[in-house]
């Protein structure tokens, strides 16, 4: 399977929004590093996953089309 290389300069915040709560899941180079919801308002606790191919598969599709509310990370 070929892997896409990672689009972006940095860390993205792909950001979901439904009936009044949002999360948003912190991810670099394909790589899941943690999630802030608004419910609990804490930040996310920064894992250092190596590459995961079911998490590839999951986010290529929506960050590849643009289908997916993304913000860098400044």
């Amino acid at each position: 399977m070929k892997v896409h290389a990672w689009p972006f300069a940095g860390a993205i915040d792909l950001v979901e929004e439904s009936q009044g709560w949002v999360q948003r899941h912190r991810l670099e180079n394909w790589r899941y590093l943690g999630t802030w919801c608004s419910k609990s308002a804490q930040l996310p606790v920064t894992l250092q996953q190596s590459f995961d191919l079911d998490t590839y598969k999951i986010l290529v599709k929506p960050i590849m089309l643009g289908t997916a509310r993304l913000e860098s990370v400044n």
